[in-house]
């Protein structure tokens, strides 16, 4: 494993103009929400058992760990800059309803992205990749052009507002109708994902009634990951996006994780830590099916959280970011400075084992903003690589 010091979006938008020798890697970005600095358990001691992530442990490990990496206090930022790769002053800094509109300003009068900027997914569609999100969105629903199709996602399965009911899919109400947040968009249909709606009685508490399917949320965007990754030929390369909706409020689990933790006396840490597992159970799923695909080899996986963990209405949220002062809306570190490192088989052709000499010594490394021309060469620096070196291997930004 190797430490280097960076910022929010560090990895993306890289391979826009790889290097003719140099394949194109496979990126799999995964982006989780509200995962708190102690709530992975490489950021613990080995004696808790109440963290526990083996797979993402493993992956850290056998990458580069982004020890100070930084994004915005709160989600809906963080993902705008993740997708337009520019500071979310630059943006949006504001954490409101998708679907909010401002008529007379036909550019950024919109919560979420301003539809007159560039996306990273339609980058990488002009560089041959093929692009396939799955998950939370929130960044802009108002019109057309903030659809994921307009901002160059081939396929999409996900939700589009903060969050949503892990078993019945609702957000709230729009006069007497309860509203359910569940979208697919593919080559063949754009709309409501009604097929994927549980029976009417699922809930936390109810997890099995009798004659009804109930299937956890997470379950079925995990399940369309994996059919990205079946259906794709490695001939391709391919970016796909995994917004996962863990471990974001309402605490909502399957039950058989829930038992697992059932000596965490807390109700809240107990629902919170048996997410964080059921999140690295798909996550190793979803590395083996690389693996077996023949993708891995060939990959670049990030994997970070959109912002620190939600502490504040006395940790009715579950996270924890200790020793890291603040959480998720506040700008002290526990609420900007996420769990992240960047794995694969890629990382691990480019950069060698964590213990060769290449990357044995490391320095730190944090620029102000998010600007993408200092940030790759101070990423080669920390790693005490030459900047021609790693922009033959990955490209400009």
């Amino acid at each position: 494993m190797v430490k280097a010091y960076a910022t929010v979006p560090i990895l993306l938008h890289s391979c826009t103009a790889t290097a003719p020798s140099i394949r194109k890697p496979h990126i799999i970005h995964i982006l989780a929400d509200d995962l708190g600095w102690a709530d992975i358990g490489y950021h613990r001691s080995a004696r808790d058992r109440d963290v526990q992530t083996p797979n993402l442990d493993a992956m850290m490990k056998s990458g580069i760990e982004l020890d100070r990496f930084y994004v915005f206090q709160f989600c809906a930022p963080s993902r705008s800059a993740i997708q337009t790769g520019r500071s979310p002053i630059h943006v949006n800094v504001q954490n409101i309803g998708p679907e909010t509109a401002n008529p007379l300003d036909l550019d950024g009068g919109w919560q979420g992205i301003p539809v007159n900027m560039t996306g990273v997914a339609s980058l990488l569609r002009k560089a041959g990749y093929r692009t396939h999100m799955v998950g939370k969105w929130d960044v802009g629903m108002a019109t057309m052009a903030h659809h994921p199709r307009a901002r160059g996602y081939e396929s999409w399965l996900g939700y589009w507002h903060h969050s949503n009911d892990y078993w019945q899919h609702k957000v709230g109400r729009c006069g007497l109708e309860e509203l359910r947040d569940l979208w697919r968009y593919d080559s063949d249909y754009d709309g409501p994902a009604s097929d994927m709606a549980n029976g009417p009685h699922c809930s936390q508490g109810n997890q099995a009634p009798s004659n009804e399917t109930c299937v956890y949320e997470e379950r079925v965007l995990t399940d369309r990951v994996k059919d990205v990754i079946h259906s794709h030929s490695a001939s391709e390369p391919l970016f796909l996006f995994w917004s996962m909706h863990l471990v974001h409020y309402p605490l909502q689990v399957p039950r058989e994780y829930l038992q697992k933790f059932a000596f965490i006396e807390n109700s809240n840490r107990r629902h919170l830590h048996a997410m964080v597992n059921y999140m690295d159970d798909v996550v190793g799923e979803v590395v083996a099916l690389l693996k077996t695909r023949g993708l891995w080899a060939n990959a670049l996986v990030v994997f970070h959280s959109d912002n620190g963990g939600e502490i504040i209405f006395d940790g009715v949220c579950g996270g924890n970011n200790w020793p890291l002062r603040g959480g998720k809306f506040s700008n002290f570190e526990g609420g900007i400075r996420v769990n992240a490192f960047a794995t694969g088989g890629f990382i691990e052709d480019a950069f060698g084992e964590a213990s060769s000499p290449l990357v044995a010594t490391r320095g730190q490394c944090v620029p102000g903003g998010l600007a993408w021309g200092s940030l790759w060469p101070c990423l080669a620096t920390s790693l005490l690589l030459h900047w021609g070196s790693l922009q033959a291997l990955v490209g400009s930004p």
